[in-house]
């Protein structure tokens, strides 16, 4: 190696001293890139070991978490109960009470005409005054279940089919039988009808699966013509006089 002299007397080095210096930073630098290259591949060949390692022992707990929750069903699950038939079977027997007063007069229009002193077309405004109460209460029918749901309408309903039949009674028990008042207790009964007729859909809706919404609804809806066949059937085997009118009402 050799030492030059600088213009100030100091000593500078040499152009083949530089030369000399500039290739072993280069064959440095080039030794480095080697060794990061090759930490590089091993650090490669790890990550797909781990990778292949991984698909040959199945999803990690996080991932399968991540598959359950990806793959949850769209449609909700519903909790029945047992206690939804007892609701079930109390619509049954209003439907079929209410239409079974509805035409409880009309089989024995005949015996009920001599009963009351009135004639058979006004026996026949029993029935038909009972649909014009359904029209008037309607509204209200659709209040109620929408703000109060089925409970109250089978309450509502329980009430007026209780009242309504005891005035029919207390209007055929009396001297001679009492027309009006008759007519009085099956206005109110017809008052029930549609908290009874109209509740079984949103009944069954809040309390029956998909797989039994659809039976619960027909065989509580059915039960209303049910209560009428078997008005028109039974009904003239209790008055088979003028003097059963009061007992059929009963």
């Amino acid at each position: 190696m050799r030492i030059g002299m600088s213009l100030d007397g100091g000593r500078r080095p040499s152009t083949e001293y530089l030369l000399r210096a500039t290739l072993d930073s280069r064959e440095d630098d080039t030794a480095d890139a080697g060794m990061k290259s090759k930490a590089s591949d091993r650090d490669g060949h790890e990550l797909n070991a781990v990778a292949t390692e991984m698909i040959a022992d199945g999803p990690s707990s996080s991932s399968a978490g991540f598959a359950d929750f990806t793959e949850m069903p769209d449609e909700p699950v519903y909790r029945v109960y047992k206690r939804r038939f007892f609701g079930l079977i109390q619509l049954i027997l209003l439907n079929i009470v209410v239409s079974w007063d509805w035409l409880t007069f009309s089989p024995v229009s005949d015996s009920a005409s001599q009963y009351f002193g009135v004639s058979e077309s006004a026996i026949n405004w029993f029935s038909t005054g009972f649909l014009f109460a359904f029209v008037i209460i309607s509204p209200l029918v659709i209040y109620t279940l929408n703000q109060g749901g089925p409970k109250t309408s089978i309450i509502v309903a329980s009430v007026l089919v209780l009242i309504g039949n005891w005035i029919r009674y207390a209007g055929t028990r009396a001297s001679g039988g009492v027309f009006g008042v008759v007519m009085a207790g099956q206005m109110i009964i017809g008052l029930a009808q549609p908290f009874v007729l109209s509740a079984p859909t949103r009944y069954s809706n809040l309390w029956f699966s998909d797989s039994g919404r659809v039976s619960a609804t027909a065989v509580a809806s059915l039960a209303n013509p049910l209560g009428g066949a078997l008005a028109q059937l039974i009904t003239p085997f209790w008055a088979t006089d003028v003097s059963g009118i009061p007992s059929m009402v009963l």
